[in-house]
């Protein structure tokens, strides 16, 4: 592969807000600014590792780890950089903060020789740009401004300040990805949605909603939960929903809901606050009857209640959040209609004890077992270490305040793989902008300053949702809004950066309907209508449960002059999995590897709780090279599915993951 014409065409996107030495200014992204001209001048591209540091003399030594592109500096060449000037005193402060330490590995742009001196022009980045020449092979130096580079008031620069603000560790992926022609940075949204429709309204507001396939006919149903009483809408033909309320025996009121198989028979079960209502065909219609399985007793200030697989079983277990109460939970025993709670025993009493947040589940740290974030206080990240759960000691900021002094009304955030598929992080919205939390081997780092548009000013953050909904392969995120705020839909750029979509569309407005601008009380995403895009249910506090339609498909089509991000997205591939299986779907894990065995894509279900939620069990996972790919299902006691997916011609093709074993429980 010829990297230096790969790189003659290289496409690097810039971000425009000056970045300060503090790191504290967010960016926005500017488009319009491509800096081709600050790749195409460097005929060598190099990842160098730092080696020793000596602060008094402001110097670095360092030395080639890889080189990128050229080849006239070889692996394990070694290289001085001196910081001249008024550089020089950065380098004791960038040690001190940890930027420059012993062992790290950053980016070096060399160039060719500059028109007005003999010296190689230099530019590298260790967690900010850096602008300097190269006096030999060996001896560089940094702080000279070359007069190219200018700040918003128009004075030179010694570093370049808006090229790029993410994390030097994803600049050398991107890079490297980049000469391997598989990068993907857009710079647009590339996402389109269709004309909200109203599925009802109801007298009072919807506090939890669930887009689950009930009955089994492989149409997704709605599920609203009001206290002017729930709501069951079966979707008997594609798009056509009825109130089958009646018909399916509900009679109740609830604020949360959470679908499961909890007993083994192959059908689904309800979990409405905490009572659990169990799904049964009689003279071929499908219907709830309420049980006694779960003995939750007093459930008065129940904020949210879903099913989470917590000892390894396979069998659904209950977690609830209480305003003021904190976690309460409940496994199921071998008796199906037995749930015992284990509240204290898991160590949940003592933690979150008083507390008023809501609650996530994901699987943290790697090992099978499904973890919890809590909202609340300084944030408890709860990892399960055996028997009990234990909190991962953090210094992340969160602050679960809204408006002046308001608690318990932000932070239902959710797990997701952002920065590596094979790698749960977490976003947890608070009230202005979100929080992303990097899982650096199962320790949280807080790497919302590299977001760039994350920090996107909005009002009221409720909940986050996360899907990928412009189906370009990486998961974006969703969140409602309180206090009737507008809804906002954050888009993964990759690479741990954001953007914030309905500003960078071509067709404007991207929401067509009032859904997005009313804010919500509860919301789910999966397709609905089965076209491979995922869809937006929000119920808010008008009572209106509202859907948005994903309408992205439509937009991929070839055209004359098309942009590099149009031309990887028009070789996107989706492959929808719906899992089955009466044991081990909740929390299970949907993975597609490429013809190599690498990993290129993972969703876990039971995921998306919100403020009491449910999404469906069904994940479609794009990816952005045609080929032949293996879906792997892990359910969560230990079963393992493996199924291929040709997606060599299809630009989509729909599976079906069912156990092997039968998966019955106890009993059956």
């Amino acid at each position: 592969m010829n990297l230096n014409r790969i790189y003659l065409n290289l496409k690097f996107y810039l971000v425009m807000t000056l970045m300060f030495i503090s790191f504290s200014v967010s960016a926005v992204i500017n488009p319009a600014l491509q800096p081709d001209v600050y790749y195409n001048s460097y005929d060598n591209i190099l990842v160098l590792e730092i080696v020793s540091i000596d602060a008094s003399a402001g110097k670095v030594q360092s030395k080639v780890v890889k080189s990128i592109k050229g080849s006239y500096y070889p692996v394990e060449s070694s290289i001085a950089i001196s910081f001249t000037g008024e550089m020089a005193a950065m380098v004791g402060d960038r040690q001190e903060d940890g930027s420059l330490k012993v062992g790290s590995k950053f980016p070096v742009f060399a160039g060719k020789p500059s028109r007005r001196k003999k010296s190689r022009q230099l530019r590298m980045y260790i967690d900010e740009f850096y602008v300097g020449e190269i006096k030999s092979k060996d001896d560089w130096r940094i702080g000279l401004a070359d007069g190219t580079e200018k700040d918003s008031e128009g004075k030179l620069i010694n570093t370049l300040a808006g090229i790029y603000c993410g994390m030097t560790s994803e600049l050398i992926k991107m890079l490297e990805d980049t000469a391997a022609n598989r990068d993907f940075y857009p710079r647009e949204a590339y996402v389109k949605f269709q004309k909200d429709i109203l599925i009802d309204k109801l007298d009072q507001s919807v506090e939890g909603i669930a887009m689950f396939d009930l009955n089994g006919d492989g149409m997704e149903d709605v599920i609203a939960c009001s206290p002017a009483g729930d709501r069951v809408y079966f979707q008997v033909k594609p798009m056509v929903f009825i109130d089958a309320t009646e018909k399916v025996g509900l009679k109740t009121s609830s604020v949360s809901c959470s679908v499961a198989d909890v007993d083994c028979d192959g059908l689904y079960d309800l979990l409405l606050d905490g009572k659990i209502y169990k799904g049964k065909f009689l003279e071929k219609q499908f219907s709830f009857e309420e049980t006694d399985w779960l003995k939750a007793g007093d459930v008065n200030g129940l904020k949210s209640s879903a099913f989470v697989e917590l000892n390894g079983d396979g069998n659904p277990d209950v977690v609830m959040s209480f305003s003021g109460k904190g976690l309460r939970a409940f496994e199921r025993s071998k008796e199906i209609s037995d749930f015992t709670e284990k509240s204290n025993e898991l160590g949940l009493t003592a933690l979150t004890s008083g507390g008023n947040g809501y609650f996530m589940a994901g699987d943290w740290n790697g090992d099978k077992r499904t973890d919890l974030f809590y909202s609340h206080g300084k944030g408890h990240l709860l990892v399960q270490n055996g028997s009990k759960f234990l909190a991962i000691s953090h210094n992340i900021d969160f602050i679960f305040r809204t408006g002046a002094d308001e608690y318990g009304k932000t932070g239902a955030g959710v797990f997701l793989p952002t920065l590596k598929p094979d790698t749960m992080d977490l976003i947890v919205p608070i009230e202005k902008d979100w929080l992303v939390v990097g899982n650096q081997d199962a320790k949280p780092v807080d790497i919302s300053r590299w977001g760039n548009e994350i920090s996107e000013g909005s009002d009221y953050h409720l909940a986050t949702v996360a899907e990928d909904l412009n189906l370009d392969g990486y998961v974006d995120i969703y969140t409602i809004s309180d206090k009737k705020k507008e809804n906002r839909y954050i888009i993964n750029r990759g690479y741990g950066s954001y953007m914030h979509a309905k500003v960078h569309v071509d067709e404007k407005p991207l929401f067509k309907g009032p859904a997005h601008s009313m804010g919500g009380r509860s919301v789910a995403v999966g397709d609905i209508n089965d076209d491979g895009a995922p869809d937006i249910l929000v119920g808010n506090e008008n009572g209106q449960i509202f859907l948005i339609l994903n309408d992205t498909l439509s937009m991929r089509q070839a055209k004359e002059h098309m942009k590099k991000d149009e031309a990887r997205l028009l070789n996107v591939r989706l492959c929808s999995v719906r899992v089955l299986g009466p044991k081990g779907v909740v929390n299970a894990k949907v993975k597609i590897f490429n013809n190599k065995g690498v990993l290129v894509g993972r969703r876990d279900l039971s995921t998306n709780i919100a403020t009491g939620c449910q999404s469906p069990d069904m994940v479609t996972l794009a990816v952005r090279e045609p080929g032949k790919y293996k879906v792997k299902v892990e359910y969560t006691d230990g079963e393992v599915v493996e199924i291929d997916a040709d997606l060599t011609t299809e630009k989509r093709i729909s599976v079906v993951a069912q156990r092997n074993d039968g998966g019955f429980g106890d009993g059956f």
